[in-house]
């Protein structure tokens, strides 16, 4: 079966019922099931029981996704994305580097902070200490025996593997001068020394010292990830757009599990 994923933003204007009966309408003509999920209300609904899709609360500047799946997926993915060219901010693809403002300045993602991000597509490290290793080279090429030696320290603590089959390594390093965000999608799973090989991870370098906001951001974002749905919805991005707005999202507001 062919899935879909179109993200956004709801522009200034809103997402009035109107429009949400309109694209019900829409999805009518073709033969696919149509989630809308609402990350910062953190609810979802089919798009076809518009009721159902008002009692999500879409507010302007929420980011939302439509989860698109069956045969003409594809087909009804761009119906939809060219529908929504009026009242939303396309997410995905990636048009424009992270540091567009949709990044740095939209409520829907903006940090108190400077960050950097790197990803990674169908990384093949092989095993665990090279991935720690391409993750250090990557925060700080200068420092990286010592991150890597810090990463190894960090995991022999506990595996950083979390439910979902998602790896998060974290530590708090002098060798990086910003947060750095690192994303390694990988070609295949990996065993990360826990109850289950991982099919993503995501590493997150702190500065030391670490600041109030930069602390406050991660524990909003490792809550975000030990939900159950959550780490699928970083698997499933086909985009390296859409995972940096999941990421940044996360941080930015944080949630309990999507109901």
């Amino acid at each position: 079966m062919i899935v879909s994923r179109l993200s956004f933003v709801i522009a200034p204007a809103g997402l009035d019922g109107w429009r949400l009966q309109q694209m019900a309408q829409l999805t009518g003509w073709f033969q696919s099931l149509v989630i809308l999920i609402n990350f910062t209300r953190n609810q979802q609904a089919p798009l076809s029981h518009t009721l159902a899709c008002l009692t999500l609360g879409c507010q302007p500047h929420d980011f939302c996704q439509l989860a698109i799946e069956g045969r003409d997926a594809d087909a009804l993915c761009r119906v939809l994305a060219n529908y929504l060219l009026d009242c939303a901010t396309p997410v995905t693809p990636l048009h424009h580097p992270p540091a567009h403002p949709l990044w740095q300045q939209h409520p829907a993602f903006a940090q108190p902070f400077p960050w950097r991000w790197h990803c990674l597509q169908g990384a093949n490290p092989g095993d665990k200490p090279t991935a720690l290793a391409h993750i250090a080279a990557l925060a700080a090429p200068t420092q990286a025996a010592e991150l890597t030696a810090q990463l190894a320290a960090r995991e022999a603590v506990s595996a950083t593997a979390l439910p979902g089959q998602l790896a998060f390594p974290h530590v708090v390093s002098h060798a990086v001068g910003l947060p750095t965000l690192i994303a390694l999608r990988l070609s295949a799973a990996l065993d990360w020394q826990a109850r289950e090989p991982v099919r993503s991870v995501l590493a997150v370098i702190l500065p030391a010292p670490l600041s109030r906001p930069q602390a406050a951001a991660v524990t909003r974002l490792s809550r975000w990830l030990i939900a159950d749905r959550h780490p699928q919805l970083l698997h499933d991005a086909e985009h390296e757009a859409t995972a940096l707005a999941l990421v940044l999202h996360a941080m930015a507001h944080g949630h309990s599990p999507l109901s």
